[in-house]
């Protein structure tokens, strides 16, 4: 964001009038730092937890045990630049692969073993 509030999402929407004139365009830009929150809040169970990934498998927005399940380091990403780390800079074999079905548009329920637990990791898909 050039006005310096850090990493941002723009929405936007044509707006037409039920005849299909064309009237403008209603936009919003939301700070990743409030979806990363809202992300951080989401409590799947006593030990569960979610993150958010680009298209790439940046990491956009992960809990500190997220970081310790896929045995990453936290990046703390300056202001005006965008995340370097992904997912597939786990070195857990596992965890590479579920990572590349996350990066490939894959969804489902997996079950992986790390460090001999068995896992459930569900991976949901959003496109706009």
């Amino acid at each position: 964001d050039p006005a310096g509030e850090g990493l941002i999402v723009t929405l936007s929407i044509p707006i037409y009038t039920s005849v299909g004139t064309f009237k403008g365009v209603i936009g919003a830009d939301v700070q990743l730092s409030k979806i990363s929150a809202a992300i951080s809040g989401i409590k799947l169970g006593e030990s569960g937890f979610s993150f958010l990934v680009d298209k790439n498998g940046r990491i956009i927005s992960m809990p500190e045990k997220g970081y310790a399940f896929f045995d990453l380091q936290h990046e703390e990403v300056p202001v005006n630049q965008s995340p370097k780390q992904t997912l597939l800079d786990t070195k857990l074999e596992a965890l590479q692969q579920v990572a590349q079905q996350i990066i490939n548009g894959g969804t489902g329920l997996q079950i992986i073993s790390v460090n001999k637990v068995d896992n459930y990791v569900a991976i949901n898909l959003w496109k706009p």
